[in-house]
């Protein structure tokens, strides 16, 4: 079983970056929570947990010691930049682990090219190096993201829910990848039956024999040929065969009803 451990940068008192109407300690917490949830959704093998669930302060020093205190296998800290750029980034510690260096180089596949999509591409390099308490500190491979910039152009996309949503997928597919977590198997629906429907009033080709005869027979009076029978109808078609196979074989109308007496009782003996 796989840990994660997911940071929202920010919260409590402080409220990280601030640009066009936007907090970015409440963006991270949302990117954080959805990422959570895709990987929850979408994989097996894997226990996901956050260092926050709502807005509250954290040190910088206790985010990376939640995650070591847990064993998590894999940090991954949640941010939004400032400074009037634009662009996608992320970054790691300056004296990485090849596990790190590999974790940055997943999340960067999935998040670049999801964010190609809403028209936003790499602030620069996106495989930067920082001297950041966050993955300076933890033990296991880390890497910080900052997903575009509140204080530019980008804040639209940041107010775009479907926006956000999408890279917390991105962020967890590049998760996912790394650790090669398992795909849940999704139930295949059932494909739903077909009624097939046809007119009653048309013989099907395979019966037009059959059908021209009992007709001709008397057994059926010629309509609704597709129709479904009826025990009432079953019945008329059962006692006209019936009272036909006694007139076969009887010689005259005595014979017929002693015959008939003697079904009748052929009948009663069959019901006990």
């Amino acid at each position: 079983m796989k840990k994660i451990k997911i940071d929202s940068g920010h919260g409590g008192k402080d409220s990280g970056a601030v640009g066009n109407g936007l907090l970015e300690k409440n963006l991270t917490l949302d990117i954080s929570k959805e990422m959570k949830k895709y990987l929850d959704e979408n994989y097996t093998g894997h226990e996901t947990t956050l260092t926050r669930t709502t807005d509250i302060f954290i040190e910088l020093s206790e985010r990376a010691n939640i995650a070591n205190r847990d064993g998590s296998d894999v940090f991954i800290s949640n941010h939004v930049n400032a400074g009037g750029g634009t662009g996608y980034e992320s970054y790691i510690y300056t004296k990485p682990s090849s596990g790190s260096v590999k974790l940055q180089e997943s999340v960067n596949a999935e998040a670049l090219a999801t964010a190609k999509k809403y028209g936003l591409g790499a602030h620069g390099i996106d495989n930067k190096q920082g001297n950041l308490a966050v993955v300076r500190q933890t033990n296991m491979p880390a890497v910080l993201t900052e997903i575009a910039y509140i204080d530019s152009k980008d804040a639209e996309l940041l107010k775009n829910n479907n926006f956000i949503k999408d890279m917390a997928a991105a962020y967890a597919r590049g998760v996912a990848k790394y650790l090669s977590l398992p795909v849940k198997k999704m139930p295949v629906p059932m494909e739903e039956s077909k009624v097939v429907e046809r007119d009653i009033n048309k013989v099907s080709p395979w019966a037009e024999k059959n059908w021209e005869e009992a007709v001709a027979n008397g057994y059926f009076d010629g309509t609704r040929p597709g129709a479904t029978i009826t025990r009432e109808e079953a019945a008329v078609v059962i006692n006209r065969l019936r009272s036909n196979f006694l007139k076969l074989i009887g010689n005259n109308t005595n014979d017929i009803k002693a015959l008939e007496a003697r079904l009748q009782e052929i009948e009663k003996e069959d019901k006990k």
